[in-house]
């Protein structure tokens, strides 16, 4: 069952909740995007699962890509 609203996110308590991350490394408009750093030294991917781990019902969080370096 894949919920799409909280009402239905709430009926579910015992229901798994996991958050899937599809990297690409080869953009064509900025290559390697996710791996450069901004400003402040982060790459992009660290804003990303940075993000996914303040999510409370989020159990686990999946990288999928074909770079070890992620």
């Amino acid at each position: 069952m894949i919920a799409t609203k909280d009402s239905e996110l709430r009926k579910g308590d015992n229901m798994k909740v996991i958050a899937l991350v599809p990297v690409k490394l080869n953009n064509e408009r900025l290559p390697g995007k996710n791996t450069k750093p901004f400003d402040n030294g982060e790459p992009l991917i660290h804003y990303i699962l940075t993000t996914l781990a303040k999510v409370k019902r989020c159990e686990e969080i999946y990288v999928y890509c074909s770079d070890a370096r992620i």
